[in-house]
């Protein structure tokens, strides 16, 4: 069949805006096209089309996507063709009409993400990649570590970092990882820009708490990372913001009616656990008593399961962060640190990354009873299971989070970036 016969068949025609054809990639003899014959992006895929007009093949979108480099690489451009941008085009308009780019493919999310990344480097980044993390050199890895940082914010948190002694993951500590999955560098491209800007702050933080009126500044800022408290209230050996101690991603203040709260923010990206215990000596010793204590946030008859280990069960990633975290905010906000006299937890993990939301990787809270006498299905429930009062913790995607931003002010270039980048 040509492609005029099966245009003809399905009732398709050139003309934009209603043609459901378009030439994306061509190496002088061959063309490939995007088609979609039901006109509702049900029925999407790719044909090549040889110069006689037949049609000699067919690709799905995870197909193409996954081959685009390897075409380019040969031959096959877009200068000739209705799409400049193919690669960004198919991964936008399969996030918008929820098209799977892995699907059949075997793909973790961290896989996912990180073919993504390397995609980006020529184009998006202007960097070859391979650049160095722990002694050893990745694709996935800038050479260029701060072009890692999105350039509106890039010098300004660079500075910020510097001057509060902060350090960078897996880096020199003077400047951030090449490492594009680095969740930290994925949390302050996020939430840096909302640091000076009060009607952002106060637009995200609504939309967690409808109660809340207004964000307040902490520092110098409606945004402070890797906060570790003013004092070392959880009696770590360690009181440093950024490593080797408890610290929270990002921190938010919001203003309510008759009292303030603090918004702790942990922030994940590709992370997945595996279910290794760190249950030993120097941990429990610290955390535990904290856990006994009366007002502790976390339901100690429910966590703690048995005298002779105790609360191992919290003993697992990510319940070990969100344990270490909790307790901190707790005791933040009992110290009353910014005016604070309570804290909210949020916890930002994409929603794709079911590698980490749907393993319970603590054996001991896999069939624990929840209020509803129900064993938790996926990590959320197990850890609401353990909390005196599950309202204080929230799960959300980042692009939920930050979704309140398309109705402010500039915010078309930070949305734009994000989108790119991550929410693909």
């Amino acid at each position: 069949m040509t492609l005029d016969e099966f245009m003809q068949k399905h009732g398709l025609i050139w003309e934009f805006p209603h043609s459901c054809v378009f030439s994306v990639l061509s190496n002088g003899k061959d063309t490939i096209y995007w088609v979609d014959p039901d006109g509702f992006r049900k029925k999407c895929y790719f044909l090549v089309v040889d110069e006689t007009g037949l049609i000699t093949g067919e690709l799905s979108f995870s197909e193409l996507y996954q081959k685009i480099d390897y075409l380019v690489e040969n031959g096959w451009d877009s200068n000739r063709c209705f799409i400049k941008y193919p690669k960004f085009w198919i991964a936008d308009f399969a996030a918008g009409n929820k098209i799977s780019l892995t699907k059949g493919l075997g793909m973790s999310f961290r896989e996912e993400q990180r073919k993504w990344a390397e995609g980006l480097l020529k184009d998006f980044f202007k960097d070859p990649g391979n650049g160095k993390f722990n002694g050893k050199e990745y694709l996935f890895v800038l050479q260029n570590v701060f072009l890692n940082l999105w350039e509106g914010i890039r010098e300004d948190s660079l500075s910020y970092f510097s001057d509060n002694n902060i350090s960078w993951w897996e880096s020199d500590n003077y400047s951030p990882t090449g490492h594009l999955l680095s969740s930290q560098v994925a949390c302050v491209n996020h939430l840096y820009l909302l640091r000076q800007r009060k009607d952002l702050a106060t637009a995200v933080l609504k939309n967690i708490d409808r109660d809340i009126i207004s964000a307040e500044r902490l520092d110098d800022g409606y945004v402070e990372f890797e906060v570790v408290g003013q004092k070392n209230y959880l009696g770590e050996r360690q009181h440093t913001r950024g490593a080797n101690a408890t610290s929270i991603d990002a921190m938010m203040l919001g203003r309510k009616a008759r009292k303030n709260v603090l918004v702790s923010i942990e922030w994940k990206y590709t992370e997945n656990y595996s279910g290794e215990c760190l249950y030993i000596e120097p941990r429990w010793k610290i955390y535990n008593p904290l856990l006994e204590e009366k007002d502790c946030p976390i339901n100690s008859s429910i966590a703690k399961i048995t005298d002779t280990e105790p609360f191992k069960s919290l003993y697992y990633e990510p319940f070990y962060q969100l344990m270490r975290q909790t307790l901190l905010s707790w005791k933040m906000a009992d110290a009353n640190e910014y005016g604070a006299d309570d804290y909210i937890h949020l916890h930002i993990v994409p929603d794709k990354n079911q590698e980490m939301l749907s393993p319970i990787t603590s054996k001991e809270l896999q069939h624990i009873k929840n209020q509803n006498n129900d064993e938790p299905v996926d990590m959320q429930d197990a850890w609401k299971s353990v909390l005196l009062d599950e309202s204080k913790y929230h799960l959300i995607s980042p692009e939920r989070f930050l979704k309140p931003l398309k109705n402010e002010r500039d915010t078309k270039a930070l949305l734009e970036y994000l989108n790119w980048r991550y929410w693909q």
